[in-house]
C-alpha cells in the first residue's frame, strides 16, 4: 500500500502506467496468461511492458522512468549497478518496506487519480458461492522435444503445478542427448544412458499431450501437424474432454490441427546431408514413413550398423574414413574414432578453413591440432582443401561423414519472421518478431 502510494504521488500525469490489485480476479486471469501464479505475485511484484515481464529490481528501475524528475533519474545509476548487488539492495528494501512506507491490514481505497489508472473494476467480483472461479487453462504448443522443449514442457505441465494444457509435437518417439551420440556410435554400451522413450515421461509422468509428427504450417494461433505413420498420438488425461485445441483435419487423414494460445519453437537444427549427429526431421519429396530413425529401435539399429562396419575395418587394420568439416562435431568424431578404432588405417579430417576449430580460441586450435596429429589423424585444411581432394576422398573412402551444412529447422515458419540466414528473428524476451519490427 505505502510503496504504491509513494509511486502514484510521483507519477507523471502523461505516464501510461496502469495498476492491478494482486487479489483481483481480473489480475489472476491476466497473470495466468503471462505465466505468474497467485502465490508468486504476492512474493514479488511485476512490471509488464510490451508483453515482457520484469521482476525485482529490474522492474522497479524500468517503472521509475514513469516518475517526475528527479525521481526518474534514479534508474540511471541503478542500471549501472551489478545485478547481484542491485537485487540484494532491492530484497533488503522489500523486506523492510512496511516499516519505511507504512502498512494497513486492509486494501486502501484508491483516490480518484489512482482509480483512473486501474485496468479492472475496483469492486471485487466473486462467483455465486463466494470463491474465485478457476481460470481456463491456456493452451501451449511446444514444437520439438530436445533439451529446451522438454524443459519448457516440464515446467508448464499441469502435473508439475503448471496451469497450462501442453501439447508436444516431436517427430521422434524418444529423447536423445545429442552431445553424446558420437560416443554412442563408437561405444554402443553407452547408449542406454543417452536415450529414453518420450511417451511414458510426457504422457504418464507429466500429463502432457504428445503428437509424434512434424509441424508443416504454423499460423498465429493454429498449427498443422503431419503425424508419423504408426507414431504416438496420445492426449493427456486432463484434456480428454477439451475439443478446442486438437482436431483432425479430415476423416482418415494423418494430419491434425493444434490450436494454441502460446507456441514455443524449440525445433533446433540439423545437418543438411546426414542424420548421424542429429536426426533429420524431413526431406523434400520423402514420406515420413521412410525415416526409420524416428523410432528408438530404428535409431539404435542404424547406429549399431555403423558401429559394426567400423569395428570390421578396425579388426582388419584397413579402411579409410573421411570427415567433412573440422568444427566441434568433426573434431570430436575424429577423436572418438581414433580412440575406439585405433587400427583403422586412415582417418582424414577436411575443412576449407586454415585450422581446425576455427570458431574457438587459438590455444584450443593448437591443442586440438597437436592431439589429432599425435593420434594419426590426417588434416586436409586450408589450401590443401580443394574440390579435387574432396572428390578423391569421397571415392576412395569406405565411410564419409558429413559434418557441415548445419541449418535451422524452421521450414514451417513464415518467411517474414526469418532473417537472411533462415534463423528466427526474436526480441530480448525471445518472442518471435516480423522482419519489419525492431528486435
Amino acid at each position: 500500500n505505502g510503496s504504491m502510494s509513494w509511486f502514484e504521488e510521483r507519477c507523471r500525469d502523461d505516464s501510461k502506467v496502469w495498476y492491478m490489485w494482486a487479489q483481483h480476479p481480473d489480475t489472476h486471469e491476466f497473470l495466468n496468461e503471462v505465466g505468474i501464479s497467485r502465490q508468486d505475485i504476492l512474493r514479488s511484484w511485476a512490471y509488464i511492458e510490451n508483453g515482457i515481464v520484469y521482476r525485482g529490481s529490474t522492474a522497479w528501475l524500468i517503472a521509475l522512468s514513469n516518475l517526475r524528475a528527479p525521481w526518474c533519474y534514479i534508474s540511471i545509476p541503478g542500471k549501472l549497478c551489478p545485478t547481484f548487488l542491485r537485487e540484494a539492495i532491492y530484497n533488503f528494501v522489500a523486506a523492510n518496506r512496511y516499516n519505511a512506507l507504512g502498512h494497513s491490514d486492509s486494501c486502501q481505497r484508491p483516490n480518484r487519480a489512482m482509480k483512473a489508472r486501474f485496468l479492472h473494476n475496483t469492486s471485487v467480483r466473486e462467483s455465486p458461492n463466494g470463491t474465485i472461479p478457476p481460470p481456463q487453462r491456456k493452451r501451449v504448443l511446444v514444437i520439438g522435444c530436445g533439451p529446451a522443449g522438454l524443459f519448457v514442457a516440464k515446467k508448464l505441465a499441469s502435473r508439475r503445478g503448471g496451469s497450462f494444457s501442453v501439447v508436444v509435437v516431436e517427430p521422434k518417439d524418444y529423447y536423445e542427448f545429442t552431445p553424446g551420440i558420437l560416443r554412442g556410435m563408437c561405444s554402443p554400451s553407452t547408449m542406454k544412458d543417452l536415450v529414453f522413450e518420450l511417451e511414458p515421461v510426457l504422457c504418464q509422468d507429466l500429463g502432457i499431450t504428445f503428437v509424434q509428427g512434424i509441424v508443416t504450417d504454423l499460423g498465429s494461433n493454429r498449427a498443422t501437424v503431419s503425424r508419423v505413420p504408426g507414431g504416438v498420438y496420445r492426449r493427456a488425461e486432463l484434456d480428454m474432454n477439451r475439443n478446442d485445441f486438437l482436431t483432425e483435419t479430415e476423416v482418415g487423414s494423418t494430419a491434425v490441427y493444434v490450436d494454441f494460445d502460446y507456441c514455443v519453437v524449440a525445433s533446433g537444427s540439423q545437418y543438411a546431408t546426414t542424420s548421424l549427429w542429429k536426426v533429420q526431421t524431413s526431406l523434400d519429396g520423402e514420406e515420413l514413413s521412410s525415416f526409420d530413425s524416428y523410432s528408438l529401435t530404428g535409431r539404435m539399429n542404424a547406429l549399431n550398423q555403423q558401429y559394426c562396419h567400423l569395428k570390421q575395418l578396425d579388426e582388419q587394420g584397413t579402411g579409410c574414413i573421411s570427415i567433412m568439416g573440422a568444427g566441434l562435431v568433426g573434431v570430436e568424431l575424429a577423436a572418438e574414432l581414433r580412440h575406439f578404432f585405433p587400427n583403422i588405417r586412415h582417418v582424414k579430417l577436411f575443412d576449407p578453413m586454415a585450422t581446425v576449430l576455427y570458431q574457438l580460441a587459438v590455444s584450443a586450435q593448437r591443442c586440438a591440432t597437436k592431439w589429432l596429429q599425435d593420434h594419426n589423424v590426417e588434416l586436409v585444411v586450408g589450401n590443401d582443401f580443394t574440390p579435387t581432394a574432396v572428390a578423391a576422398a569421397e571415392q576412395e573412402s569406405d565411410v564419409v561423414f558429413q559434418c557441415i551444412g548445419i541449418q535451422t529447422r524452421a521450414g514451417f515458419l513464415p518467411r517474414h519472421v526469418l532473417d537472411n540466414k533462415g534463423q528466427v528473428r526474436v526480441n530480448a524476451a525471445m518472442q518471435v518478431v516480423r522482419d519489419d519490427q525492431p528486435t
